[in-house]
Order: C-alpha cells, then sequence, then structure tokens
C-alpha cells in the first residue's frame, strides 16, 4: 500500500542528493535519473574587438568552440566566410568591407548570433 509512496518519496529524494535509499527500506530501487545540468551559453560570452575599427578584429571565445564565421554587409550579403575548429581566438580582416557590417557566428548545432560591427575607412 505505501510502497508508491515510498517509490515517489525515493524520487524526489534522488533530485536533491545521492543517498541510496535502498539499503533504509528494502523497496524497489528508483530508476536512474537523467541529470539536469545547466548548460552555459557560450555565445553569451563572445568578445569582437575593436569595435569599431579599422581593418583587424579579434573574436575571443570562453573555451575551444568550433563553428563558422560569416561577415555580412548591411544588405546581407555574405562579404567572407570562415570556419574554424577547437578556437579560443579568430582573427578576421574587414579592411576591405568599410561601413557597418555584421559578424554571424554559427555553432555546429545550428545555434547562432550575430554581432553589429562599424568599420572605418
Amino acid at each position: 500500500m505505501y510502497r508508491n509512496a515510498i517509490y515517489l518519496a525515493r524520487m524526489m529524494a534522488n533530485t536533491f542528493d545521492d543517498i541510496n535509499y535502498e539499503q533504509y527500506d528494502n523497496c524497489i530501487s528508483a530508476p536512474a535519473l537523467p541529470q539536469i545540468r545547466a548548460v552555459r551559453d557560450i555565445m553569451a560570452d563572445i568578445d569582437i574587438l575593436p569595435n569599431p575599427t579599422s581593418g583587424i578584429v579579434q573574436v575571443t571565445f570562453s573555451e575551444p568552440f568550433d563553428g563558422i564565421c560569416r561577415v555580412l554587409d548591411i544588405t546581407g550579403k555574405v562579404m567572407l566566410t570562415k570556419s574554424f575548429a577547437s578556437s579560443v581566438k579568430l582573427q578576421l580582416d574587414l579592411s576591405d568591407f568599410g561601413g557597418i557590417n555584421f559578424i554571424q557566428i554559427s555553432s555546429k548545432s545550428g545555434i547562432s548570433k550575430t554581432f553589429k560591427v562599424v568599420v572605418l575607412k
């Protein structure tokens, strides 16, 4: 009768600690629960400096990152594409692209973020 209540209590307790409650009550053991962890948003930790720039910009990631970097003009036309793997720093020469440009960083999983960069001529 209380078996389901004990099972439910154990399931709830397993989300908070690592104690094996089976040793205390001889009930069926709770199945392993998937671990839920907060995934840090690496896209939030991207720095592009200097901005505005006269040409060379450094794209810096907080940890090694795999993906594609695209430079787009104000109309959305792709001016430059650069693939990279396990990079922490990426250098781009934007000296040929004056005015307002956009740097789009895309991960292999399809997540992307776009940054506005002003290139002074």
